[in-house]
């Protein structure tokens, strides 16, 4: 690509004219494209100021100041709810509605944990759940009789929860290992 520039200059302005040789046609609108898609897809401030979820990402949001977006990005594993603009809160994805705002961060998992934070049903049993923290899996367990429910993030009865209708207690404890740290929700443990 040849490029020429001129510089004119009359009294009082300034004009740049920049030539392009040898360039395709296809290119140079594609370039424009371009531009004008990441100019127009900025954030916009609905006022002057607080919190506000971007349209696409449900774990993105912008605090406005003063009529400007400033970009904010929840924790790995929240997500910022749609409720009201005086307050930044990151929640669990269970307790908010994303809507059509279905993208999400690059997860930033564990070994043992999907996201670096949240709760997350148990791969052996459905009575116990983890509950990962910065990364680290912390193993809880379900009051007897009761199972984990991962749309809810909270213990169930056995027949509301697909996949674990006939679970029934049993001694069998999980055992742990050098990266889970197993805990109880029961009262008196």
């Amino acid at each position: 690509m040849n490029v020429r520039t001129n510089l004119t200059q009359l009294p009082g302005q300034t004009t740049v004219r920049i030539v392009y040789r040898n360039m395709k046609l296809p290119l140079v609108l594609a370039v424009v494209c371009q531009l004008f898609i990441s100019v127009t897809s900025q954030f916009v401030c609905p006022s002057k100021e607080g919190y506000y979820p971007d349209p696409k990402q449900c774990d993105k949001y912008y605090r406005c100041r003063d009529g400007k977006p400033i970009e904010h990005l929840c924790d790995d594993g929240y997500v910022f709810p749609i409720k009201n603009p005086l307050y930044s809160r990151c929640d669990y994805p269970f307790n908010v509605d994303c809507g059509d705002r279905t993208e999400l961060q690059p997860a930033q998992g564990s070994k043992n944990c999907p996201r670096k934070f949240g709760i997350f049903i148990h791969e052996l049993k459905c009575n116990y759940f983890k509950q990962c923290v910065n990364g680290k899996p912390y193993i809880r367990e379900c009051s007897q009789g009761l199972v984990f429910e991962p749309s809810s993030g909270s213990c169930s009865w056995p027949r509301n929860v697909v996949g674990c209708e006939d679970f029934v207690a049993d001694a069998d404890i999980i055992e742990e290992s050098e990266d889970e740290v197993i805990t109880s929700t029961q009262a008196g443990e």
